[in-house]
């Protein structure tokens, strides 16, 4: 048996507005690619699969929320979450795209991204209500790097590839994904430092190009647009100003509020302002080749722009991701 962490996501359709909770557990599973059923319990309705934590009947073959009920009154049976009418057609692990919804049948089809983590459960979503699980491995987020002597580069890939997955929710998929609540405990890094963006607790799917109103704001307000906190009113350029907090975190190995309640923020912005070079706000690990403050001063125009009060003047996350990819070109020169 293997140890990992898995992380549980419930997906709402809510007024049209895709919504999501998640909620880590900590999870002993087989060491597999795929996951299983308990021995003992039920694996298929019809030639539907029942992987754990989904299960049948007995409590034990699955976790809280997670129980199904075969109806084999249809032909071929069919499977259904809990006592709801949510008709689970599908089990499929992540390979390529990320979602898609057909307007005919009102289906929902979650696949897979190699941005993010999940192994998911496409569900039917007539009546509202979908969920989805995966493992993590033995990965740890962002937030928990901090201990570790991390190279520039490797810091720069993760940017990167941070911004890559935030540009694809943003421009590439046939609607907006707007996150919501970037921050380093949800950008998970596998065994060789891949980012995949996690946690849509407060995520919205939109329409491309428009915005999504809200009175009841949650999420880390150290990393939250100041213009959302203000307004409600949640864009795409929500997301880029949360990255850039992101990014001078990676630089400086510091949080957002730091000792003695000091701002990253404020501290960054103020050393732009006054034309200086922000070399005491960098971690020490990474500042001592001149190139290497070449690109420290680099990543921090880059997150200044992401951190402008003026929504309109900050880049598009496809922006951000096509600087740093240049930056890494550079670097592998």
């Amino acid at each position: 048996m293997l140890s990992w962490r898995a992380k549980l996501l419930l997906v709402l359709l809510v007024g049209g507005t895709l919504l999501s909770l998640a909620a880590s557990i900590d999870q002993q599973v087989a060491a597999t690619e795929t996951p299983i059923t308990l021995p003992g319990c039920t694996d298929k309705c019809g030639n539907i699969s029942i992987p754990f934590p989904f299960g049948m009947k007995q409590s034990r073959c699955f976790l809280p929320g997670f129980e199904v009920t075969c109806n084999d009154t249809f032909s071929p049976p069919r499977l259904f979450l809990g006592n709801y009418r949510q008709h689970l057609y599908n089990y499929q692990e992540f390979e390529e795209g990320y979602y898609s919804m057909t307007e005919d049948d009102h289906s929902f089809h979650l696949s897979s991204d190699k941005f993010l983590f999940m192994e998911l459960i496409s569900i039917n979503l007539k009546e509202g209500v979908a969920r989805a699980y995966g493992p993590v491995s033995s990965d740890c987020n962002l937030n928990e790097t901090y201990h570790l002597p991390l190279s520039l580069d490797v810091r720069l890939d993760i940017a990167a590839e941070s911004a890559e997955g935030l540009a694809y929710m943003h421009s590439k998929t046939t609607s907006t994904i707007l996150h919501g609540d970037v921050k380093p405990a949800n950008i998970l890094l596998d065994d060789n430092f891949v980012p995949k963006i996690s946690d849509f607790g407060i995520s919205r799917l939109i329409a491309i190009d428009k915005k999504q109103h809200t009175d009841y704001i949650i999420g880390d307000k150290s990393y939250m647009d100041p213009v959302y906190l203000q307004t409600g009113l949640l864009t795409k350029k929500s997301d880029v100003y949360s990255f850039g907090v992101v990014l001078l975190e990676l630089i400086s190995r510091k949080k957002a509020t730091y000792s003695d309640n000091n701002s990253l923020i404020r501290n960054f912005l103020n050393a732009q302002k006054e034309k200086r070079r922000a070399t005491e706000l960098f971690d020490n690990d990474i500042t001592e080749k001149a190139e290497d403050l070449e690109l420290l001063d680099n990543l921090v125009k880059i997150a200044v722009e992401c951190l402008n009060l003026d929504v309109n003047q900050r880049p598009e996350m496809t922006d951000v991701e096509e600087r740093l990819v240049i930056l890494k070109r550079s670097r592998a020169r």
